[in-house]
């Protein structure tokens, strides 16, 4: 499995386990892909025009979101003037082999 496809089943894993809107799923989402483009880059920005475009959300909608994916430790983030830094947490699997479960043994 590469990293995308390791960090996509983790972040499922941990929905069955604590439930995020969709619209926290979304930018969570467009912050994996952002953070593809960036090289994987341990900090990274993105101007948050471009991620509300990405994730379907706008104003509050979007605020609540991040507010949310900070508040439950999927996402760092510090504001900027133009644009915020973040950094994306990499999460812990309670699955033991990630070929076994993709298989359903």
């Amino acid at each position: 499995m590469d990293f995308m496809e390791e960090e996509l089943f983790i972040f499922f894993e941990h929905l069955g386990e604590e439930p995020l809107s969709g619209a926290a799923r979304s930018l969570w989402l467009a912050l994996l892909h952002a953070n593809k483009e960036a090289g994987w880059a341990e900090e990274f920005s993105i101007l948050g025009a471009i991620l509300k475009v990405k994730c379907g959300s706008s104003g509050i909608t979007f605020r609540r979101a991040r507010k949310e994916l900070i508040k439950h430790g999927y996402i760092e983030y510090r504001p900027g003037r133009t644009r915020g830094t973040g950094t994306m947490v990499q999460l812990p699997s309670s699955a033991m082999d990630h070929g076994a479960c993709l298989r359903g043994s």
